[in-house]
């Protein structure tokens, strides 16, 4: 059985309502700030600064096994289908928020999500 820390030291404070994080091989840590639509970065040093504005409300960060950062996003914007033939960002306000969280990216790719307000879990190949 895993022993559990003994102390816990704050690193951060005053962020927002942040979720999501993924550590990277350098060290650093991104996470989300929902209300904000950002991706946030710490670095090792302890700075931390705006990595990415996505817009919405991002709630979920994963990188794929080839280095590709997934970010789930809970709503704020519409969806149209895209040429690849997946539904991306149309840049339009969206009605309801789908509200999807990454659960698991597999090492053949897949990912595994969960859509709360549905009550299911997904997995894309």
């Amino acid at each position: 059985m895993a022993r559990l820390p003994q102390t816990v030291t704050e690193l951060a404070s005053g962020l927002g309502f942040i979720e999501g994080p993924v550590a990277l091989t350098d060290g650093a840590v991104l996470f989300t700030n929902i209300g904000e639509g950002l991706i946030m970065r710490r670095d090792p040093d302890g700075s931390i600064e705006a990595f990415a504005d996505v817009g919405g409300g991002p709630n979920g960060l994963a990188i794929t096994a080839d280095g590709a950062l997934l970010v789930c996003n809970n709503g704020g914007m519409g969806l149209a289908p895209a040429p690849d033939g997946f539904l991306r960002p149309d840049g339009t306000r969206g009605a309801r928020p789908i509200d999807p969280c990454i659960q698991r990216v597999g090492s053949d790719g897949s990912v595994e999500a969960s859509i709360a307000y549905r009550r299911i879990v997904l997995r894309a190949e």
